[in-house]
């Protein structure tokens, strides 16, 4: 095996290395992204939405399409988010960044958790969120096996 040639700092670093690498690319695929969005090519091709279309054409799941999307969107009128991926910072940290409106710089005393917390406390909850998290609610009303008596339960969807 190749890697019984290399010390451990070797491998770590040739993993650093890869990573740094992946997030360039990834710079590269958003940066595709947002032209063939301008182009309206999801449209263009049926699909209802940029997220659909990537997760088919790029063999990605739904969620990681979104979330490629997302991310894109948010860091369209944000360079600094994006030359920050380009310079090999995690798409991981820079995704949570693109959530935090103001720029607060790239967090790098956080590991990307602590970023997600961070991105957390400064979402404003709207009151569009509120009313989604009120109507999303549904009364279960479960009878017993004989319909003497109902339990009540509430589930949430989302």
């Amino acid at each position: 095996m190749e890697g019984t040639l290399l010390s451990t700092d070797q491998i770590e670093q040739r993993m650093l290395w890869r990573q740094a690498e992946i997030s360039r690319l990834t710079a590269e695929h958003l940066a595709d992204l947002e032209e063939l969005d301008y182009r309206q090519v999801a449209t263009g091709d049926g699909c209802r939405s940029l997220s659909e279309w990537a997760a088919g054409r790029l063999d990605l799941s739904l969620d990681t399409a979104r979330w490629l999307v997302r991310t894109m969107r948010r860091t369209t009128d944000r360079p600094h988010l994006r030359e920050a991926l380009e310079a090999g910072v995690s798409f991981d940290r820079v995704q949570a960044l693109s959530k935090i409106r103001d720029k607060i710089g790239l967090l790098e005393y956080l590991d990307v958790a602590g970023v997600e917390r961070q991105a957390a406390s400064h979402t404003p909850i709207t009151v569009q969120d509120e009313q989604r998290s009120s109507d999303d609610r549904f009364l279960i009303l479960q009878p017993s096996l004989d319909q003497s008596w109902w339990k009540r339960g509430e589930v949430w969807t989302g």
